[in-house]
C-alpha cells in the first residue's frame, strides 16, 4: 500500500516494527499497535473523524522513512504565531542553512535545561531574525553568495490542537529573502532588532509587511519614536515595496527645499504624523516643488515617479506613499546634505548604502 504522508509504495509493518523492539528487550509486546497522533501529527486517533489524515475509522498507513523524519521533527521546528513551523526552501543550500541553525539553538537550549519552543513568546519577528542569522552565516562561509531570484522559502505552520487541526503554507519569494540578505551584508541587524522591539506597537507585523511586500509603518517617525536609519529605510522602499532610487531622491530633495524655504518652527510643525496628512500641510510643500519646478530642479516625469498613477479609480488619482517619503526626511537632516543642491544632482539613495 501507499504511505498516506509522502505517497510512496511501502510494506512497513509498524506492529512488527514495535514487537520486535519490545520482545528484544525481554518485554511482552502487544498485538495491537498502530501509528496514531502519538506518533504522527495530524493522524487522527481512531473513533475520530476531526483529525486530517484518514485514520478516524482505521490505523492510519505510513512509511519507516516519514515516520523517522517526524520523529526527530521536534529538533527542526520553531513557534511561529503560536503554531508549529517547518520549513521548505527550492535552495537546498539555504533550507540545510536554516534546519541546521534550528537544530543548533535547540540542542543549545536543552544543554542549559530550557525546553521551550524555539519562537515561543517572541511573535512573528522570531523567524525575521534568525533568517538573518542564517544568510549572514551562508555567506560568511560562501555557501550562498546571492540569494538566486527563483528562491522561495516555503513557510508550513500547523496545528493539531482540539477538534480543529489545521495547516498553512505561505511562500517567502526570494525579493524577502534578498532583502533580509542585503541588510546582513551591510550590518543592519541592530537597525531591524530595534524595528522588532516595536512590532507589538504596529497593526501589520514587520515579517508579513516583508513577504507581501508593503511598506511599514514603523519605518517612519512617530512620539519619540525618530523612525529607522535612512540606510535600513532606503534599502526597505527599494527591496521590499519596489520603488525606485529616484523616487527616493527626488523626496530627499524636496524634504531638503522645505528646510530651507519654511522657517524652523514650521518644519518641526509638520514633521508631526497627524499635521502632514492635513490638506493645508501639504499645500505648503506643494508650493515648494512649484519653486523647484520653476527653478529646473524638477520635471513632471519627477513629479510622477514620486507620485505615480494609482489606477484605482475612473478619477486622477495618485499615490499618497511620496508624502511618507518627504515626510521621513524630514526628521532625518543626515540624508539632507545634498538636497540643497537640486533633485538633479542629488545622489541615488542606494549607492549610499554601500
Amino acid at each position: 500500500h501507499r504511505c498516506e504522508a509522502c505517497g510512496d509504495l511501502t510494506d512497513f509493518d509498524f506492529a512488527r516494527a514495535c514487537r520486535t523492539a519490545v520482545e528484544s528487550a525481554g518485554l511482552k509486546a502487544s498485538e495491537d499497535k498502530w501509528v496514531g497522533r502519538d506518533w504522527f501529527p495530524l493522524a487522527g486517533s481512531l473513533g475520530s473523524d476531526a483529525q486530517a489524515l484518514p485514520a478516524a475509522s482505521r490505523a492510519v498507513r505510513i512509511c519507516a522513512k516519514c515516520l523517522f523524519a517526524v520523529q526527530y521533527l521536534p529538533l527542526g521546528v520553531m513557534l511561529l504565531d503560536g503554531r508549529l513551523t517547518v520549513f521548505q526552501s527550492t535552495s537546498d543550500e539555504f533550507s540545510y542553512g536554516l534546519v541546521q541553525t534550528l537544530v543548533a539553538e535547540i540542542h543549545s537550549r536543552l544543554r542549559a535545561g530550557n525546553y521551550e519552543t524555539v519562537g515561543s513568546k517572541e511573535g512573528s519577528g522570531a523567524l525575521v531574525g534568525r533568517l538573518l542569522g542564517v544568510l549572514e552565516t551562508l555567506q560568511r562561509d560562501g555557501r550562498l553568495d546571492q540569494i538566486p531570484k527563483a528562491t522561495t522559502l516555503q513557510v508550513w505552520r500547523f496545528s493539531n490542537s482540539g477538534a480543529s487541526p489545521d495547516c498553512r503554507v505561505e511562500d517567502i519569494a526570494s525579493s524577502a529573502l534578498t532583502f533580509l540578505q542585503r541588510a546582513a551584508q551591510l550590518g543592519l541587524q541592530p537597525d531591524i532588532a530595534a524595528l522588532l522591539r516595536r512590532d507589538g506597537k504596529e497593526r501589520q507585523p514587520l515579517f508579513r509587511c516583508i513577504i507581501t511586500g508593503q511598506d511599514y509603518p514603523g519605518l517612519y517617525p512617530e512620539g519619540k519614536w525618530p523612525g529607522t536609519s535612512p540606510r535600513l529605510y532606503a534599502l526597505y522602499q527599494t527591496e521590499v515595496c519596489g520603488r525606485s532610487p529616484r523616487s527616493l531622491e527626488i523626496g530627499q530633495a524636496i524634504a531638503g527645499q522645505a528646510v530651507i524655504q519654511m522657517g524652523e518652527r514650521d518644519i518641526e510643525r509638520l514633521k508631526r504624523k497627524k499635521t502632514f496628512s492635513d490638506v493645508t500641510a501639504r499645500s505648503r510643500f506643494r508650493s515648494v516643488i512649484v519653486n523647484m519646478t520653476q527653478q529646473g530642479g524638477l520635471t513632471l516625469d519627477d513629479y510622477m515617479t514620486l507620485f505615480p498613477y494609482t489606477g484605482e479609480s475612473s478619477d486622477f488619482a495618485v499615490s499618497y506613499d511620496g508624502w511618507d517619503i518627504i515626510r521621513y526626511y524630514l526628521y532625518h537632516d543626515e540624508a539632507l546634505s545634498f538636497a540643497n543642491s537640486g533633485a538633479g544632482s542629488a545622489e541615488v539613495p542606494d549607492s549610499r548604502l554601500m
